[in-house]
């Protein structure tokens, strides 16, 4: 159930322009999310609702997305449990100058606790690896 948990996070990011689908976020995701050696921005606590509002203000202006994982990992220490897999992103944003593809790499960092409501994610870590294709892609999406 701790596995269903982290890869719920990352089909309510793909799903971010359906409500249905990005709402239950919620349901598993509480505390902290750190993606600063992707955007350099710290680590920081964010609700479920403003992660899902961020997400929206962003990634629907790319034609599509699709975030792939495996290689999970799961350890489980009574009602505490770490997760690791690795990541790749991809984005996509017809017609753009430089290409209208961007791709990341990298690993995930989860921890999370169980709750009378099932496993949470209480913080995730985003550790890039490597950047491809367009790297301007995120700046000219955030324009449109």
């Amino acid at each position: 159930q701790s596995l269903d948990s982290t890869s719920f996070f990352f089909q309510a990011e793909d799903g971010i322009r359906d409500v249905e689908r990005s709402r239950g976020l919620g349901d598993v995701y509480k505390r902290q999310v750190d993606y600063s050696s992707l955007s350099g921005v710290p680590a920081s606590k964010v609700k479920a609702i403003d992660l899902i509002n961020n997400w929206k203000a962003f990634l629907p202006k790319f034609k599509s997305t699709m975030h792939f994982i495996c290689n999970h990992m799961v350890n489980v220490d009574k009602d505490t449990a770490t997760a690791f897999c690795y990541g790749h992103a991809i984005h996509i944003l017809p017609d753009s100058p430089g290409g209208d593809m961007w791709e990341v790499y990298g690993t995930y960092d989860y921890n999370l606790v169980n709750t009378p409501k099932g496993w949470k994610v209480s913080s995730v870590r985003f550790n890039l690896k490597y950047q491809g294709g367009n790297k301007d892609l995120p700046a000219i999406a955030q324009k449109k």
